[in-house]
């Protein structure tokens, strides 16, 4: 046995031993984590209390409609007199707790391991609707940003759902300017800052394909929509948004003529 793979073994089983005896505390409630059979540093009860975001909602942008009974090519009212530059919007979770826990210890306190689970349980999550795509681009960071971050964690995420549906994953994008965080500013301050941030770094990647692009949160699906555009001028044949958690208090309910506030259900 080769002394590198020797010292692996002996570390992986150091590390079993060690949670073992010292169990780390999940990411949501704190409780021990004996077992995390997801990997996601959750807890058997708050891993089972990610809730997915619906699939019934408008066929374009993933609204929840307040009719019943619609057919599932339907689009709301905003879709159809303003289409998004994007020809789906997909969210594999409700970004509400346990899981807003496991994605801000994931960007925010340097746990980039939760990445690769993510995007996988994402993929599988979501798969059936995502049986044509060609190519997975990420979203992208500014340089400055991840080099204060250490990691991208769009394209760890981009890279994990390529993985895990077989596919291409390409840096099709490059945030060409520094922008405020977005988590800092109002719905039309979003969209002001990230006007003109994104540009095509490797146009010849899309034409032709069906495209996915990643993100880890979509709010007010600003960020996603202004790198949709910038994607859009590369001519794909498709192109597909994924964020791997929406933000239900941000959403409103479509009711094909108008939008009427959606009633939060996020836990206490």
């Amino acid at each position: 046995m080769k002394a590198g793979h020797l010292a692996k073994t002996a570390a992986g089983l150091l590390a079993r031993v060690l949670h073992i005896l010292i169990p780390r505390c999940c990411l949501a409630c704190q409780a021990p984590v004996w077992t995390d059979h997801l990997g996601l540093g959750l807890c058997g009860g708050c891993a089972a209390g990610l809730r997915p975001w619906p699939d019934d909602g408008c066929a374009v942008c993933q609204r929840p409609l307040s009719a019943a009974d619609t057919p599932p090519t339907y689009r709301c009212s905003a879709c159809r007199l303003k289409p998004p530059p994007y020809n789906r919007c997909l969210a594999a979770w409700s970004y509400e707790s346990p899981l807003d826990s496991v994605l801000q210890a994931y960007k925010f306190r340097g746990l980039r391991y939760l990445g690769e689970p993510l995007g996988r349980l994402a993929a599988l999550r979501l798969g059936a609707q995502l049986e044509n795509i060609d190519l997975v681009v990420p979203v992208p960071l500014h340089w400055h940003r991840r080099l204060a971050r250490g990691f991208d964690q769009a394209e760890i995420l981009s890279r994990a759902v390529a993985k895990t549906l077989r596919l291409p994953c390409q840096k099709a994008l490059r945030r060409r300017r520094h922008t405020r965080a977005q988590s800092l500013l109002t719905k039309t301050e979003r969209r002001q800052n990230l006007t003109g941030a994104f540009t095509l770094c490797s146009p010849a990647v899309c034409p032709g394909r069906h495209v996915l692009l990643v993100d880890d949160v979509l709010t007010t699906g600003a960020t996603l929509e202004t790198a949709a555009r910038a994607i859009q001028r590369a001519k794909p044949l498709s192109l597909t948004v994924l964020s791997i958690a929406r933000t239900p208090a941000a959403d409103q309910v479509c009711d094909g003529h108008h939008q009427i506030p959606k009633r939060d259900t996020r836990c206490a």
